[in-house]
């Protein structure tokens, strides 16, 4: 029982950790505390070159939409979490599972397809960091019904 609050808890803060980064991403990324652009334009565009507006405008849109989609996945899973993970009902086990599932093997394959291995290495810690409660308390969800 005290482990399952644990790993509660720990999705808990997972679930915040999301929305909070969703939301740095989307009004945060024309700030200089923006530091994603940093790692990633380098992919994209040769060192010392300036980027046209257009292309800053599109970069700053997709953004918007990355942090907004972040955020809605967030608060999804603190719902998931709050109300029915913590009755122990395996369909809520089982669409965290596999909404990681979805999202990792696509966002991998994209990162390393396109050469932006900053996103590919940050991704694993993120999986891990939402996978490893879910794989823990299995057990708590084999024995409810």
């Amino acid at each position: 029982m005290k482990k399952f609050d644990f790993y509660y808890k720990w999705l808990l803060f997972d679930c915040y950790m999301v929305i909070f980064v969703g939301l740095f991403i989307a009004f945060m990324k024309a700030t200089p505390l923006f530091i994603f652009d940093k790692f990633m334009n380098p992919y994209f565009w040769e060192a010392g070159k300036s980027i046209d507006t257009g292309t800053l405008e599109f970069q700053k849109f997709t953004y918007s939409l990355l942090g907004a989609c972040m955020s809605v996945w967030g608060v999804l899973m603190l719902f998931i979490v709050k109300n029915s993970f913590i009755k122990r009902e395996r369909w809520a086990r089982n669409s965290l599972l596999f909404s990681l599932l979805v999202w990792f093997p696509i966002d991998e394959f994209f990162s390393i397809y396109y050469g932006v291995y900053f996103n590919a290495i940050f991704n694993i810690p993120f999986l891990l960091m939402l996978l490893i409660p879910l794989l823990l308390t299995r057990k708590e969800f084999e024995l409810a019904k």
